[in-house]
């Protein structure tokens, strides 16, 4: 029986290092009172315990999260690792204490904070890849196709099937300007790059300047300035997506 401590575990940030806390958790019969990584260290009145990542455990839970839970509970873990929310950890530990303890079914219960509070992480997660799926805005530079995407949780993984099979003969880049990651593909090469301190994307050349003021063209003679509602508008999209979006960039 696992026991409440007021101990915070400190890890990497990775998602295998969160699955190390995973292990920590069961091999001590304990629950930590949170879970923190480096790049967030801070004092604390509660004692810390560096858990290493270790990739032989790593993949041991990762295996037992699948085969013994299912893959609605994998899914749902890995979603709610991507949101970019503090306190997910703790909130995704509980959650799989919960499904070890009553099974993979226990997962269908909304009702229970430990599984309301993963599904609500998850479904942020996949709101905004969806609406990524829409606003994104390519650019032809050097060769292949670029955007810039300043989403709140790291979505890339869940844009990488979508753009790929929309695009099967196109190379293209969708950078990530808040996690400094960038999905590239070029051929049959699918791969994520990540940049150091940021990463400036190349100007695009006449050509393209020509199709932007083209669209943007198209885009305004579209509009009916007496149905014009601002309002309604960032309801459907939201501001802070505007400033990647050739027609509303302006407007940003």
């Amino acid at each position: 029986m696992a026991c409440q401590r007021d101990v915070i575990y400190w890890y990497d940030g990775t998602f295998e290092g969160f699955l190390c806390c995973v292990f920590e958790s069961y091999a001590n019969r304990e629950i930590p009172w949170d879970i923190w990584y480096y790049a967030t260290r801070q004092s604390s009145l509660f004692p810390g315990v560096d858990v290493q990542t270790d990739m032989v455990r790593a993949q041991r839970v990762l295996k037992s999260i699948r085969e013994k839970l299912g893959q609605r509970v994998y899914y749902m873990v890995v979603r709610g690792f991507l949101n970019g929310d503090e306190g997910k950890e703790i909130r995704l530990l509980r959650f799989l204490r919960l499904m070890y303890d009553k099974g993979p079914q226990a997962a269908y219960q909304t009702g229970a904070p430990e599984v309301a509070d993963v599904v609500q992480l998850a479904r942020a997660v996949a709101n905004e890849a969806c609406q990524f799926k829409q606003f994104i805005r390519f650019e032809e530079r050097e060769g292949m196709l670029g955007a810039v995407i300043s989403p709140k949780h790291y979505v890339l993984p869940l844009l990488r099937t979508h753009f790929c099979d929309r695009m099967p003969n196109e190379d293209f880049l969708i950078y990530d300007n808040q996690h400094y990651v960038a999905l590239v593909r070029r051929g049959e090469d699918v791969h994520y790059t990540r940049f150091q301190g940021g990463y400036l994307m190349s100007s695009p050349e006449e050509r393209e300047h020509t199709y932007q003021r083209l669209w943007k063209a198209f885009y305004d003679a579209l509009a009916i300035e007496e149905r014009r509602n601002e309002k309604l508008r960032m309801q459907h999209c939201p501001k802070r997506f505007w400033e990647n979006m050739t027609e509303l960039k302006d407007l940003a």
